[in-house]
């Protein structure tokens, strides 16, 4: 092969290569479908999910009897940030526990209103919260779990969380 078509066959792959990551990159970042799905085990690190918070409120991960990582949430409310790729208009949120105790509510942090949460009553297998009042500029929301009644003697033991955000309305 000559060099010149060497020189072009190199390019030519090298401009495809930057096309498809391009591509790839653009469609991580501004989610075309309308669907972003952010979960994670309990005993994983996630780039979209954080830590429960404060930290003082739940245990440290211990390994169950069945061999799956857990952590007990002791003390309510607790809270957990979750960092998203664009602006969305609604979330559902879905928790993997052994058991969440009745009139326990879940909230997102208002928008300008720093510490004052839309709360929904909680359904473990998804409650749908709307995001139209909530402030999603920077992108990293804030949730907030509570639970009514005496978790030092019953914790909430929690293994996995899911967040499924969408730009359709509820």
């Amino acid at each position: 092969m000559t060099e010149p078509r060497a020189r072009l066959l190199t390019n030519i792959i090298l401009g495809l290569l930057v096309l498809v990551l391009g591509a790839w990159l653009g469609a991580k970042n501004f989610v075309p479908g309308g669907v972003f799905v952010a979960s994670r085990s309990i005993e994983e690190l996630s780039p979209w999910i954080k830590n429960f918070w404060p930290p003082t409120y739940v245990h440290l991960l211990e390994k169950a009897s069945d061999g799956r990582w857990q952590q007990r949430i002791v003390v309510s409310p607790v809270t957990i940030r979750v960092r998203t790729p664009r602006a969305f208009r609604a979330v559902e949120v879905s928790l993997e526990a052994d058991s969440i105790p009745e009139g326990s509510t879940i909230g997102v942090e208002k928008a300008k209103h720093r510490g004052q949460y839309v709360q929904k009553p909680f359904v473990v297998s998804g409650t749908t919260l709307s995001l139209s009042d909530v402030d999603q500029q920077d992108r990293d929301l804030q949730f907030q779990f509570t639970f009514p009644g005496s978790l030092r003697s019953s914790p909430v033991i929690v293994r996995a969380l899911r967040f499924v955000f969408s730009t359709k309305t509820p």
